[in-house]
């Protein structure tokens, strides 16, 4: 796939002086300005590390658009020119290269590829070692080709390739696209659903005014990648819905330090068999739910704690909901005081843990993540160890978790698990003083967390009001995590209702008027909807 990316260099050069040659070489001529902007254009973007990425803040296709259009206002007016494809899975994008490398003779080669390069035979030769490899392993043709599209895939993300040139569009007496990749046709390799990017005042002057619609464009074609990399550290509660598309895992969860650097075959095993299911599995509810809650806590960090003393107040409030004498563990707490158990922990303040773990924020939300999705999946290498008798997390899981705060008490506040006793506060034993959801109020309960955060702008103030508190929520809205809602004087907290009325169907979400505060009332409704 280098040779692929060379390949584009060489075309974009060998196109691009076609036509820009000549008023290069005639500096009085009325294209000289416009030629010389394009050939500054393409020197900024021969220097990327990565000329096919969408670059940082969108500047490489920003870059890219100068560098094809003929003119600044062509730039800003139609952005990066699209191809007869417009984009491109990276499936498709796959097959498409291997079947070139598998078929004999020039028919198969069609743009993107270029038929003058020295990509295609490199191709085919890369194809057919790596089938032979393949099917040494693999009695099945299928799995075979399974295994070398894959491997494509792989590489294909490593060299960050999402901007290609293809054909161009057909012209209006013919159906048929170009027959050699062109400067002015290029696809997005990537579903891109398309996001309103909100924009900032024109600046002072014509010249800037015009960089900035390009530029703008740029961004929004960026952010409607699904594909693109992001950093959850750069993004808001508030603007967290934007990023629920994203197909692929937050960078800073990707490069966290210390994720599988562990002797413990519990820890270790656990973490290599979540990062599986974090690279492969994004679909599944569970991981979701699990990056979801880990994105939400990682906000709050350090402030993951409780107070020494918390066991006394978690005891009264199960005490006050009917659940036990709240120290003595009960047997079984029924499905309809699952809230009422929960919102009894969730009463403990939020204090701040001052732990070297529990500072850094993309730490806190790779291992958080882990820990949530091992708890919450009943197949996963934590969840089969502890259902074993007698069995314990062992101290290096411990060592691991514990000063980061990433214990029981938490998976309930987060809503994962559930207390049958306030031992959990002091000396937490599965199966004993606490317990996980059963799989249909966790599916419930991932529902609920994707509706309100699609429900900006006070969804998501109502979620991490729900989960962290009045005063959490308050701390978060004034770091400027809530835009567009407005200051709600902190309301008391009270007995939660755990069975709202049957007749009400409106969702406080539809009102309005998002200026005023919603009722206790009102969230309580919405705290409890999902059990």
């Amino acid at each position: 796939m280098r040779a692929y990316v060379e390949d584009v260099t060489s075309l974009v050069r060998k196109q691009l002086w076609s036509e820009i040659g000549p008023a290069l070489e005639a500096k009085d001529g009325v294209d000289y300005e416009e030629a010389l902007r394009r050939r500054n254009a393409y020197y900024a973007w021969r220097k990327a590390d990565h000329p096919l990425d969408w670059g940082d803040h969108s500047l490489n296709c920003t870059t890219i658009t100068k560098m094809v259009s003929t003119t600044q206002a062509e730039a800003a007016a139609r952005g990066l020119p699209q191809s007869a494809k417009g984009q491109w899975s990276v499936e498709d994008f796959v097959s498409h290269l291997y079947r070139i490398g598998v078929t004999l003779g020039f028919n198969a080669l069609r743009p993107p590829v270029w038929n003058k390069g020295t990509f295609w035979p490199i191709l085919r030769a890369a194809v057919t070692e790596a089938l032979r490899r393949a099917r040494l392993s693999h009695q099945d043709n299928a799995a075979a080709e399974r295994e070398v599209k894959h491997a494509f895939a792989f590489v294909i993300a490593e060299l960050r390739i999402h901007l290609i040139p293809d054909a161009t569009p057909p012209p209006p007496n013919s159906r048929r696209p170009s027959l050699e990749p062109s400067i002015h046709a290029w696809t997005v390799i990537g579903a891109r659903p398309r996001h309103v990017v909100t924009g900032h005042a024109a600046p002072p002057t014509q010249m800037e005014d015009v960089d900035f619609q390009i530029s703008q464009r740029s961004v929004d074609s960026m952010l409607g990648d699904s594909s693109c990399d992001w950093d959850t550290t750069q993004v808001v509660i508030g603007d967290y819905h934007r990023y629920l598309a994203r197909s692929v895992l937050p960078s800073n969860w990707r490069n966290a330090p210390g994720k599988c650097a562990e002797t413990d075959v519990l820890t270790s095993s656990s973490y290599a068999w979540a990062e599986e299911q974090f690279n492969h599995k994004l679909e599944d509810w569970r991981v979701d739910l699990a990056l979801h809650l880990a994105f939400l806590i990682s906000k709050v960090a350090p402030r993951v704690a409780w107070p020494s003393k918390g066991a006394d107040l978690v005891a009264h409030q199960l005490t006050s909901k009917g659940i036990g004498d709240g120290r003595k563990p009960v047997r079984d707490v029924p499905p309809n005081k699952f809230h009422a158990a929960i919102q009894s922990v969730r009463s403990l303040a939020w204090t701040e843990r001052n732990a070297k773990g529990a500072q850094a924020e993309s730490i806190y939300f790779s291992q958080a993540s882990v820990v949530f999705l091992s708890w919450m999946h009943a197949q996963s290498p934590l969840r089969l160890h502890m259902n074993k008798a007698n069995a314990t997390l062992g101290q290096a899981w411990t060592n691991k978790h514990g000063n980061k705060s990433l214990s029981p008490v938490n998976l309930v506040r987060m809503g994962i698990a559930y207390p049958k006793s306030s031992g959990i506060v002091g000396r937490p034993i599965y199966g004993s003083n606490f317990d996980i959801l059963p799989e249909p109020q966790l599916h419930e309960w991932h529902r609920h967390v994707v509706k309100l955060i699609k429900s900006p702008p006070h969804g998501p103030y109502l979620l991490v009001e729900e989960i962290f508190g009045v005063h959490v929520m308050n701390m978060l809205r004034d770091r400027g995590h809530f835009p567009g809602t407005a200051a709600a004087p902190p309301a008391p907290m009270t007995t939660p209702v755990t069975q709202p009325a049957a007749t009400s169907t409106k969702h406080p979400l539809d009102e309005e008027d998002d200026d005023v505060a919603h009722s206790v009332a009102e969230r309580e409704v919405i705290r409890t909807r999902y059990y």
